[in-house]
């Protein structure tokens, strides 16, 4: 999640990676329609820079897919490619870059589809490349696009996950997790784990973390607090927030267990995020293109619904502490001298 000149450096290098395979993506029906011997995407992409291109280049991408897609065609913007000869459209798409990130969002020629129960397209950065357009979800389309609607406790759980609306409110939730999961035994804590990652098999997982779930929790909620830290710039945690969803959390576990828990919320964390349907249901964004198309709403238009809530980072001094406090001493003594 680090960021580098306002970006999310994860998917730059992702986009990166991409546009480096260029001359290696052929189009050999296109070729031969057109005469040539061979074409290219790097071919492609050099004509698109031409208001006379015969190209246009149509692109699309689900969750991951969808934020390459944003920073993939900033990348070609800067480097010549006209905008009337780019179309892109995402679904489930993270946000990518932050305040300060070069260029209007709303003019890249990018539309991103959402479901408004899904948090993936809430974290990630702070802002998307291009225009949001978002399904409001009800009873009635839950009911209709989730195969789990009517579970016990999927609702308010749903609820919770829904009312996170950006990359800080999702890691201090998930700091919150992990502050619970410090509560439990390792072995509830394992199950929890094993629960979130939907495996076929989450008691051979358990049984081999054995007594190292305590120690990896905390490991990982040290993480945590650097990617807070790094990504919000402040350099505290709000304790009290966290505190309230480890609250909530260990209520949850006691009413379901904490396996049952687990399995609600990876439930309500993967439900909205389904490009395809499960069994006879189709996705939420299935129904997007079908018969939910006039229902879209932008983004901005709902009640807390654009993700701009993460300040721009400024750079931070490590306080002289631990390994670093001899480092600023001597430095102290030798100005004195």
């Amino acid at each position: 999640m680090s960021r580098e000149n306002h970006a999310h450096m994860g998917f730059v290098q992702l986009s990166e990676e991409f546009l480096s395979r260029a001359e290696d993506i052929r189009f050999p029906h296109t070729a031969k329609l057109l005469g040539m011997d061979k074409l290219t995407l790097d071919t492609i992409l050099e004509e698109c820079t031409r208001p006379d291109s015969r190209f246009r280049i149509w692109m699309s991408g689900h969750s991951q897919g969808g934020a390459v897609m944003q920073m993939f065609t900033h990348r070609l913007l800067t480097s010549g490619v006209l905008p009337q000869n780019l179309f892109g459209v995402g679904f489930a798409s993270p946000t990518t870059v932050y305040p300060g990130h070069a260029g209007i969002a709303t003019e890249y020629p990018l539309h991103h589809l959402i479901c408004g129960d899904d948090l993936t397209p809430r974290i990630g950065a702070a802002l998307h490349l291009g225009t949001c357009h978002v399904l409001p979800m009800n009873r009635a389309l839950r009911e209709q696009s989730y195969l789990c609607a009517a579970l016990p406790g999927f609702t308010s759980t749903l609820y919770t996950v829904s009312s996170l609306r950006d990359t800080r409110s999702a890691l201090l939730f998930s700091m919150g997790l992990l502050s619970a999961l410090s509560h439990l035994s390792d072995q509830d804590a394992g199950a929890v784990l094993t629960g979130l990652t939907d495996l076929n098999v989450p008691d051979l997982l358990v049984d081999w973390l054995g007594d190292n779930v305590s120690r990896m929790v905390l490991a990982i909620y040290r993480k945590l607090k650097k990617i807070y830290r790094r990504v919000t710039g402040e350099w505290g945690v709000p304790r009290a927030e966290v505190r309230r969803y480890t609250a909530w959390i260990l209520d949850q576990m006691r009413i379901h267990t904490p396996r049952g828990f687990a399995q609600l919320l990876a439930l309500a964390l993967s439900a909205p995020h389904h490009l395809n349907g499960r069994e006879s249901l189709p996705s939420a964004y299935q129904r997007m293109t079908e018969d939910c198309f006039s229902l879209l709403r932008p983004m901005d238009a709902l009640p807390g619904g654009w993700p701009v809530t993460v300040p721009l980072c400024h750079p931070m001094r490590r306080k002289p502490l631990g390994k670093y406090r001899r480092l600023s001493a001597l430095k102290t003594n030798r100005h004195a001298q």
